[in-house]
């Protein structure tokens, strides 16, 4: 990059971040509802114009652009907006210790949030008789991509790798740099859940993204047993809303996006997401499925992939966006 294209590329990023933080000072005279939280809120004013800094400079470097602030229509750039403005409830729901409590009493028997067998402040894993013997997943309650496929018991080498990789996420801070803040509300605790099926299962998940009460798109996510890439696949709630299984035609880049086949219930799904997302501005509701067909709630997600997801056409990132209305907590809407 040429001396000129940099002072081009920061120009954008500090006019944004200056742009922001005005209309920070704004928001803040206006406090959120109780029990609830923003990033312009959490972050002390000099912390928030060097996240604001450090992240705009990371959604620049994906997508080439800082996000639109006047009436965006993009997903990713409403979902940027909305780590610093969009309320959220605080301690987070995110936290996956805590996310059975985001499931209404009138669903719950229709939904359970995974079964957790164990979990702990401290990275070392408990003892060989404290768990029934099968296959378990080591998370992290305060951020994602932290799982780790442990057979229990488990060997002296594989509990020392357990041991040192729940010592490396409490050891260290997920999010804050970023924007996503309500992640320090979580519990600083680590946990196993029981894998649903045997050994071998490699189960879907199903991730609603709910916004103004409404599911506006499906994305089935998955770990086949013979690849270490994910694959993603986008389905249409509306035709699902008529019963129909569709698939849509977009693609998260670098990912494979197979068919995938249609889950027993899927209507039942639905119902259960737009429960759960009701009266939260927007959030991603992450289901699995037993093998029994029931529904397990895996985790709340603010803001997919940090905002920095690329797809494929492009025109998906405003197709997914635009049903989103954010007039409620974002002012150049």
């Amino acid at each position: 990059m040429s001396g000129i294209q940099r002072q081009i590329w920061d120009h954008d990023v500090v006019r944004c971040r200056d742009a922001l933080i005005e209309r920070a000072a704004a928001a803040r005279a206006r406090p959120p509802a109780p029990g609830t939280q923003r990033g312009v809120d959490f972050y002390a004013a000099p912390a928030l114009r060097e996240v604001v800094a450090h992240s705009l400079r990371r959604f620049k470097r994906v997508h080439g652009r800082v996000p639109a602030l006047d009436g965006p229509e993009r997903l990713t750039d409403k979902l940027y907006l909305a780590k610093f403005f969009m309320p959220i409830e605080v301690p987070t729901l995110a936290d996956k210790l805590r996310v059975g409590a985001a499931i209404p009493a009138a669903l719950a028997a229709a939904a359970r949030p995974l079964p957790t067998a164990w979990s702990s402040p401290t990275a070392a894993l408990p003892p060989d008789d404290a768990l029934a013997p099968g296959v378990y997943w080591l998370k992290a309650a305060f951020g994602s991509e932290m799982n780790l496929k442990i057979d229990w018991p488990p060997s002296s080498a594989a509990r020392a790798a357990a041991g040192h990789a729940a010592g490396l996420w409490l050891a260290r801070p997920f999010g804050l740099r970023w924007g996503e803040w309500w992640y320090a509300t979580a519990a600083r605790e680590v946990l196993l859940c029981r894998h649903l099926g045997d050994r071998n299962a490699c189960p879907y998940d199903f991730k609603f993204f709910v916004a103004n009460d409404r599911a506006t798109y499906l994305l089935v996510t998955r770990y086949p047993p013979d690849s270490k890439r994910r694959t993603r696949s986008y389905y249409d709630v509306d035709a699902l809303r008529a019963g129909v299984w569709h698939k849509l035609p977009f693609q998260f880049e670098g990912s494979p996006n197979p068919d995938v086949p249609r889950p027993a219930g899927p209507a039942a799904l639905l119902a259960a997401a737009e429960a759960i997302g009701r009266g939260r501005h927007a959030v991603r509701v992450d289901f699995m499925l037993a093998p029994d067909g029931a529904i397990h709630l895996a985790e709340l997600t603010y803001c997919e992939l940090n905002a920095l997801a690329t797809y494929s056409p492009a025109t998906a990132d405003a197709g997914f966006g635009r049903p989103w209305n954010v007039a409620q907590w974002w002012p150049g809407s």
